[in-house]
């Protein structure tokens, strides 16, 4: 189930103004937004489910990118909730080609698939380290439990 949608212009937390949507995903829509407070253009990620399960991973998602600092990971600036009730992320902006993109232009040469598939892995494995740690933290020493999702 679905809650609120967001147009280009909306304004969220008195902060981050929607420019334009750039795409969206199993758990949600990705705006590029700026960030009215720095002028910094970032990624604003949304989730409009009510789902237990789904906000959970959503929460998940938003910990662990809080967590992790590597080259070619986004890193996570911000949380909230919208006036809906809807929780987000505010995330760096990349600019770059999408690889489904890059793909359609025909296949990659062995090096770049190579190089590519090592930052996949290296990535992967920062993310794991960063779930695991995150899965035996205590919810004192936790400060990503429901609560912290500010308005």
């Amino acid at each position: 189930m679905t809650r609120g949608a967001l147009r280009s212009g909306d304004v969220l937390s008195d902060r981050y103004r929607l420019e334009e949507r750039a795409g969206a995903g199993g758990m949600g829509v990705v705006h590029r937004a700026v960030d009215l407070q720095t002028g910094t253009v970032v990624a604003l990620k949304t989730l409009h489910e009510t789902d237990p399960q789904i906000v959970s991973r959503f929460e998940r998602e938003g910990e662990v990118l809080r967590q992790l600092s590597a080259p070619g990971i986004v890193r996570c600036l911000d949380h909230g909730v919208t006036r809906e009730g809807d929780l987000y992320l505010v995330m760096e902006w990349l600019e770059g080609e999408p690889l489904s993109a890059r793909l359609s232009r025909g296949p990659l040469p062995l090096r770049e698939t190579l190089l590519l598939a090592r930052g996949v892995a290296q990535r992967s494995a920062s993310r794991t380290r960063a779930a695991s740690s995150t899965a035996t933290s205590s919810p004192r020493t936790s400060s990503s439990s429901r609560g912290t999702w500010r308005a």
